[in-house]
């Protein structure tokens, strides 16, 4: 849910519009997508051009000590050829971040409907509505900081009358995180989160992770983070239709190196596994190897490569791999405007059978315009 209110909330750099105490930053972005394989599959693939346009604006208010901030974001996605897919997303959010002399408080509450198709009937569409809220305080005490967070979610569905599937889900998550701040950062994190979803439909589940992790810098231009975890799972059926009571742990890990050889190239590599526990029939584990660099060739030109190999490793299933090389680049036209071209590649390998696989390409050109 994140990425849908991205273009507001990353465009620090980009002007503003004062108005005595308030600062407002409109946002337009519209982008042209030709997929070849958008329902992903091995045959009888269709391919269309997808148009995306966001409408967004962020309102914030500095005082002296504390900020304040209200997102309001549109988008819609429209299918030129198969109109079955299309669908829209709204989103309103208000944040705070205040300052205290011995610690930093911040929320964020946030209310999020999307609008889906359900692939048939092109006017019933699924409403999903998901509202979160976050609460964080830290408190610095020397070269120690403690970072105590709270998570509640909600998520709603709401399906066409003819499916009778409507039922809430409703997820609560807390997290304890220590971060013990030094030259050689190492960082303790461990939090404990349920999930619930009601009506009988799916599960109750439990969760609860502790991990260590170190950040060190191996050179002035070279530095690696690595984190390991031990993820456990409790979850219980209760649908009439499966009988499941589990309990299953996983070591989870990551491990990343950054490389920044000059002042406008970066090179990322890193290697990560972690269970997914997200379905209550079956066990996931994926990995997933990556590199990815950044390169700025004029103060208006960046361009950026990526190679990404994700493993899905089911229980019982034959193993799966993605494989995605993507390229890009975003030009500035003044201050205002920045155009980007983006290229992918999916390759989806392994699985079962033949059938099981399929090939994407994804080319993208849009533009993002800014006040």
């Amino acid at each position: 849910m994140a990425t849908l209110l991205c273009p507001l909330l990353g465009a620090e750099e980009t002007p503003e519009l004062r108005f005595g105490p308030f600062i407002l930053k409109p946002v337009l972005r519209v982008d042209e997508t030709f997929e070849s394989n958008i329902t992903h599959t091995h045959a009888d693939t269709m391919s269309d051009f997808i148009t995306t346009s966001e409408a967004g604006l962020q309102i914030r208010l500095q005082p002296e000590t504390h900020r304040f901030a209200l997102d309001l974001l549109r988008r819609n996605i429209n299918y030129a050829k198969h109109g079955e897919y299309t669908g829209d997303e709204q989103a309103v959010k208000f944040s705070g971040d205040l300052r205290f002399p011995v610690a930093q408080l911040t929320f964020d509450v946030a209310k999020l409907k999307l609008f889906e198709p359900t692939g048939t009937v092109i006017t019933d569409k699924v409403q999903r509505t998901f509202e979160p809220m976050n609460v964080e305080l830290v408190v610095p005490t020397g070269r120690f900081k403690l970072d105590v967070g709270v998570h509640y979610e909600r998520l709603r569905y709401d399906l066409p009358a003819y499916q009778r599937l409507d039922y809430d889900e409703t997820r609560t998550f807390e997290r304890l995180i220590y971060d013990i701040s030094t030259e050689n950062s190492v960082y303790l994190q461990a939090w404990q989160g349920r999930v619930i979803r009601t009506e009988g439909l799916l599960n109750d589940n439990h969760y609860s992770d502790f991990s260590i992790g170190l950040r060190t810098s191996l050179t002035d231009k070279l530095t690696q983070d690595i984190r390991v975890g031990i993820l456990t799972v409790d979850y219980e059926d209760t649908s009439p239709y499966k009988q499941l009571d589990s309990h299953v742990s996983e070591v989870s890990y990551r491990w990343e190196l950054k490389w920044k050889p000059t002042d406008v190239t970066t090179w990322r590599l890193f290697v990560e596994g972690a269970p997914d526990f997200s379905e209550t029939d079956e066990f996931l584990f994926r990995r997933t190897v990556a590199v990815a660099v950044s390169h700025t060739f004029t103060t208006r030109l960046k361009g950026e490569f990526g190679l990404t190999v994700t493993n899905n490793n089911i229980v019982g299933r034959a193993e799966t791999y993605h494989i995605n090389p993507s390229v890009g680049v975003t030009y500035a036209i003044g201050s205002h405007m920045d155009v980007y071209w983006r290229y992918n590649l999916v390759f989806k390998r392994g699985g079962e059978s033949s059938a099981d696989t399929y090939n994407d390409e994804i080319a993208s050109l849009g533009f993002v315009l800014h006040f």
